[in-house]
């Protein structure tokens, strides 16, 4: 099992938390400009249109799933790698 999570979000994540600085072990040098990369929406790769939204309020309370669920489909050309990727569920 796999979650998706936006690639857009992703780079916003890795300027805020100064990711390539900390991969070179490299000290920070902060920045007051870096945005805060917000909620995960992954609008930028999701259909958000009504007639692609269908709950199936299938998922149950138990494992931390949401009691009601909507079906969220990918856009046609929408690509893993560049628009999405997936990513365990430790690391979600």
């Amino acid at each position: 099992m796999g979650y998706l999570i936006s690639t857009w979000w992703i780079r916003k994540y890795k300027k805020y938390i100064y990711y390539s600085d900390l991969k070179r072990n490299v000290t920070p040098q902060e920045n007051n400009n870096v945005e805060v990369p917000g909620p995960i929406t992954n609008k930028d790769f999701l259909e958000l249109e009504p007639e692609f939204l269908h709950g199936t309020k299938l998922a149950t309370v138990d494992k931390g799933n949401e009691h009601e669920c909507i079906d969220r489909y990918i856009k046609q050309e929408a690509k893993l790698g560049p628009d999405y990727k997936i990513c365990s569920p430790e690391i979600w």
